[in-house]
């Protein structure tokens, strides 16, 4: 996912309706997070989702717009569906 949303700044004002300063403390601070709430016996995907989405990368972000193509990204990369493989045969 940060590498789509990395990739997006690319594009000027196609990818985003404003420069967004997302860096690798983003990715870091994400990848602490996911550590931290995977370790429970059921994972909360909807407390990483707002952590990630809301806070880390979200905070950044100012336009609706963009905000919600953030969203969307995170939803692909992080559902249940994620975690079974047979999805994927």
């Amino acid at each position: 996912m940060h590498g789509i949303i990395l990739e997006r700044k690319k594009y000027g004002p196609l990818g985003y309706n404003k420069m967004y300063d997302f860096n690798d403390s983003d990715l870091t601070a994400s990848l602490d997070v996911i550590a931290d709430l995977c370790n429970r016996e059921s994972i909360p995907y909807d407390a990483i989702e707002y952590m990630i989405g809301e806070i880390t990368y979200g905070g950044r972000v100012t336009e609706e717009m963009d905000f919600r193509t953030l969203r969307c990204a995170l939803k692909m990369f992080l559902n249940k569906d994620v975690n079974t493989r047979s999805n994927y045969q």
